[in-house]
């Protein structure tokens, strides 16, 4: 297994919800017969996402899933969280 560990800040990324704030968001890479499994980990939450896709689709297209992901599970943590906190307050 082939694995390939990746830095990356982005910006804030903007979705169907409330922007997500992204630290460093770590990437690994780990070939799996024909397809590449993906992690994402934001390091200022340890929240991580992961994905896979073929390896016909290309490291920047995977990081671009593995990312959107992560903001998807960012968003519903955050969600939840603000949901938790109307109603226990």
């Amino acid at each position: 297994m082939q694995r390939k560990m990746m830095n990356y800040a982005p910006d804030t990324g903007r979705g169907a919800g409330q922007p997500v704030r992204l630290g460093e968001v770590l990437f690994e890479f780990s070939a799996v017969g024909n397809s590449v499994k993906v992690c994402a980990v934001d390091t200022d939450t340890l929240v991580e996402a992961t994905i896979f896709g073929p390896v016909s689709a290309g490291e920047p297209a995977l990081r671009h899933a593995a990312l959107q992901k992560l903001r998807y599970v960012l968003r519903k943590k955050q969600a939840e969280a603000d949901t938790n906190k109307r109603l226990y307050a």
